[in-house]
């Protein structure tokens, strides 16, 4: 039986799953931005064209996922 400072975690409902789901999304696309922000650099630093370009294409990737994010939480609410 849980107590009031310790919740039974198999009850979790809904609502709180779509806010971990939502969380899990926003870290992934903060990840693919500070990624590709990072290969940018190094591909900037040591002239490489096609790392810098992958950098610059996991950065939007980042931005639509981040942008996805915003139209769910736009919808939740």
């Amino acid at each position: 039986m849980p107590d009031a400072g310790h919740p039974d975690l198999g009850t979790a409902t809904a609502t709180d799953e779509e806010q971990t789901m939502g969380l899990d999304g926003k870290f992934d696309a903060k990840t693919d931005q500070l990624k590709g922000k990072a290969k940018e650099g190094v591909g900037s630093a040591t002239d490489d064209q096609g790392l810098e370009a992958e950098g610059k294409g996991d950065q939007a990737k980042g931005h639509l996922k981040e942008a996805a994010e915003k139209v769910k939480d736009v919808f939740k609410n």
